[in-house]
């Protein structure tokens, strides 16, 4: 028995497969409502519409948040994580991280990438200089990985 299944109606797919599988197992459905018994015509059919009305309600709740997001984005409030290195200033801007160790982190990575011309060789190169510097997961060595110089 379960007194909460619309949040398998939120997917008709597997709405419809709930209520199968209690048809196939005379499983009785109940909610607020009633008391339903899916093997029953009516009873299945009704299931289904409070299924396909629940799918369209989450339809319209997204389009409600989304429109939500697009007007604070139109007012200018809106905020979103921001990568690493920029974080918002006491007025709201966007600005370089104060910390200099993560400023200089994010220039040499970018340089290393310049240099070698990568994604993978940069997260290598990376790795290396974490290995390297005895810091980080990779501060003992292994087979796989070169060598410190």
């Amino acid at each position: 028995m379960s007194l909460e299944v619309s949040c398998l109606a939120r997917n008709n797919a597997d709405w419809q497969r709930l209520l199968e599988i209690c048809a196939l197992a005379d499983t009785l459905i109940l909610d607020e409502d009633g008391i339903y018994d899916p093997a029953s015509f009516n009873d299945r059919l009704l299931l289904g519409l409070k299924g396909t009305m629940s799918e369209a309600e989450l339809h319209v709740i997204k389009a409600r948040l989304r429109g939500g997001i697009l007007n604070k984005a139109r007012r200018g409030e809106f905020r979103c994580p921001l990568p690493t290195g920029l974080v918002y200033d006491y007025s709201g801007n966007v600005a370089l991280e104060p910390d200099m160790q993560i400023r200089e982190t994010i220039v040499h990575f970018f340089e290393t990438f310049s240099r070698v011309g990568s994604a993978s060789q940069t997260v290598n190169s990376q790795s290396n200089r974490l290995r390297c510097s005895g810091s980080g997961k990779y501060s003992k060595p292994s087979p796989a990985m070169p060598t410190c110089p």
